[in-house]
């Protein structure tokens, strides 16, 4: 016997790994190579050599070459071609003999690439499926590109996945749209039938109209292929299309005796995964997510201007594109007036969108409301956001005897396994402790369960009555990152001004130079602390680069004093029409405005304390009040300026 003699034994070879007869292999367990002239085997799972040989109706003496080995060659014998929805070709899939398959991708100067880095999975014969799926067709999923050119030459669409059984996923199924009519033939397997239920329940997700068509009468491990080289007709086929009832996800219930699906590194490895689907890009991902804040925080406005953006595809939080999608929001401590009036602010009279869908009840998780949340996501396919505003109002009873760990997470573990099975994005509110902690994680009210269970965690932190706000940000998917936030009361509506830290060092600039301006003589690092209401460390800091800067002088010992330069510099002076009047907007459906100087003028409100907090605070003010006034005399604005800022003011540089 030679190499290329056992070789062609084997199932699924690829390199110098393949199925092993031995046991029911779905990750090619076994690894083959030569050496002094020996096959030599060894079975990942454990199977003896006696038992693989066996299993191929040899015996171990075989394995001993009857020729020198030589290096196997592995000829092309078939090509498939997968295609983008423009026709490109994306990549190939390449039938290899002895039999196995590999995939590549041109290479821009022509060639191939020998993998599939940063190349997305595909349907084969994506353009002759998209063309089907708009007349209305009925299309048929099998498993391999063999079967799917043997139907079409049939006059039957049909399409599959690279890779065989187990490998389709979400990438695939994006392309049906609800109400598609699809017939899925799984090969005579279980490998091949375990593949067709899970392609199954993720089109059912999607709203298709599935059906699971057994072939009769196929050897074991048989394909259509198979049955079509054996005498079955289109008409037949038909026949047994029409004779099957619809599938049901209830039908993809496993016997309880049946042990779980679990993976091989080596076959993780081997998997091609989609990139999580982001929600709002960077911020709130496919899975489950908390928003936490403390009590009239803002929170659910936040969370209705994000559903707004998403039900009218636009922009949310003022920067952040967002594809449109339907919106399941549970608005559960509110009523349907206080949600209009809501509304008219965000939307700005604007059209209410399609596809938002709001409820102010609901049934408790473990009262069924679990169970009625996943029917609505099988009846709305195009639903990409469910909103629960909160927490509390729909979480079931809590055990007084189990452990508190279990509970919260096992409250939250149906929400996550919903949103991982639907690939929507579930952002659930709740509360935060009143105690506070250097680790935002530990002010999320509840045991660490809760956090635990979540893929995606956003913090939202606010003075009370302050416009200025940050939100916290960190999950499985999400890089860690603060940002500053701004609320407008006026249209009701959160929008980024960028990052937290930078955005509070621009501030503590600001608020230094504005106590300087107005002090009668030099201050020391501390007293400027403490009237800015900030910590010594960070203002001794600040106070370093502002003096490298010219923009202030050092006096004696360690006393300081507004320079020239400082009292007039225009890029820190708050009082500058570029911060009185930098407004910005994006159109979402709702219109969302950002103003940058209201929220860093307020951001540290709270926190500044003295004599010269006061006039800060009501130059403030009446600052804020020029923001909102429309149509204001060029006399009257110099007027205002000057009072503010005690000094001739130059209208020129003002856009008015």
């Amino acid at each position: 016997m030679t190499y290329e003699d056992f070789l062609s034994k084997l199932q699924g070879v690829r390199g110098k790994t393949a199925l092993c007869p031995a046991h029911d292999d779905k990750q090619r367990s076994l690894s083959h190579s030569v050496k002094d002239g020996k096959i030599l085997l060894h079975c990942h799972a454990g199977c003896s050599v006696e038992d693989i040989v066996t299993a191929l109706g040899l015996k171990v003496s075989d394995l001993f070459l009857d020729e020198p080995a030589r290096k196997s060659t592995m000829d092309i014998v078939e090509e498939y071609n997968y295609k983008d929805t423009k026709g490109n070709l994306a990549y190939q899939v390449v039938r290899l003999s002895p039999k196995s398959f590999r995939q590549r991708r041109p290479k821009g100067r022509g060639g191939w690439l020998w993998n599939m880095q940063g190349v997305k999975p595909l349907p084969y014969r994506l353009p002759e499926l998209l063309a089907a799926l708009e007349r209305g067709e009925t299309v048929f999923i099998v498993e391999g590109e063999k079967d799917v050119d043997n139907l079409l030459v049939k006059g039957l669409v049909a399409t599959t996945n690279h890779g065989g059984a187990g490998k389709w996923n979400e990438a695939h199924s994006e392309y049906f749209p609800s109400g598609s009519e699809v017939v899925i033939l799984p090969d005579n397997d279980e490998p091949g039938r375990e593949h067709a239920h899970k392609v199954a329940i993720q089109l059912v997700g999607r709203g298709c109209h599935v059906k699971l068509v057994e072939l009769p009468d196929l050897p074991e491990k048989g394909d259509v292929s198979d049955w079509l080289g054996s005498g079955g007709t289109k008409e037949e086929l038909l026949v047994l299309v029409e004779r099957t009832q619809e599938f049901r996800l209830q039908e993809s219930g496993q016997e309880k005796d049946n042990l779980p699906i679990g993976y091989t590194a080596q076959g993780i490895m081997e998997t091609e995964f989609p990139e999580p689907r982001w929600l709002i890009p960077g911020l709130l991902c496919e899975g489950l997510s908390l928003l936490c804040g403390r009590p009239k925080m803002g929170k659910s406005w936040l969370c209705l201007a994000i559903a707004s953006a998403v039900a009218a595809g636009g922009w949310a939080l003022g920067c952040k594109k967002v594809e449109r999608s339907e919106v399941l929001y549970l608005a559960l401590e509110d009523t349907p007036r206080r949600l209009k009036g809501r509304l008219e602010k965000i939307l700005q009279n604007g059209q209410a969108p399609v596809g938002f869908h709001i409820f102010t009840e609901w049934k408790k998780l473990d009262q069924g409301g679990l169970e009625l949340l996943d029917k609505w996501l099988t009846v709305h396919p195009n639903c990409k956001l469910v909103v629960i505003d909160t927490f509390g109002k729909i979480r079931g009873k809590i055990s007084s005897s189990g452990s508190i760990y279990q509970e919260d997470y096992g409250a939250l573990d149906g929400l996550k396994r919903l949103a991982d099975s639907y690939g929507v994005s579930v952002l659930l509110v709740h509360h935060l402790r009143k105690m506070g902690s250097d680790d935002p994680l530990e002010t999320i009210s509840g045991s660490t369960g809760i956090s635990g269970a979540a893929d995606g965690i956003l913090i939202l932190k606010r003075e009370r009555g302050a416009s200025g706000a940050s939100l916290y940000i960190t999950g499985r998917d999400v890089e860690e990152q603060e940002l500053a936030l701004n609320f407008d009361q006026t249209i009701g509506t959160w929008a980024i001004l960028g990052d937290a830290a930078e955005y509070r060092l621009s501030q503590e600039r600001r608020d230094i130079l504005e106590v300087l301006r107005k002090a009668k003589e030099a201050m020391s690092p501390k007293e400027i602390a403490e009237v800015v209401g900030r910590k010594g460390p960070n203002v001794r800091k600040t106070i370093e680069a502002l003096l490298d800067e010219g923009l202030i002088n050092k006096v004696g010992y360690g006393k300081y004093y507004i320079s020239q330069q400082g009292f007039s510099n225009k890029e820190n002076n708050e009082f500058s029409l570029h911060s009185v009047h930098t407004l910005h907007s994006h159109h979402t459906g709702n219109s969302v405005h950002t103003n940058e100087n209201e929220g860093s003028v307020n951001e540290c409100d709270a926190s500044v304390n003295g004599s010269v907090n006061a006039e800060i605070q009501q130059r403030r003010g009446k600052l804020a009040s020029v923001n909102s006034v429309n149509g204001v005399s060029r006399d009257n604005l110099e007027s205002i300026l000057n009072e503010f800022a005690g000094q001739e003011v130059d209208l020129n540089d003002f856009p008015l």
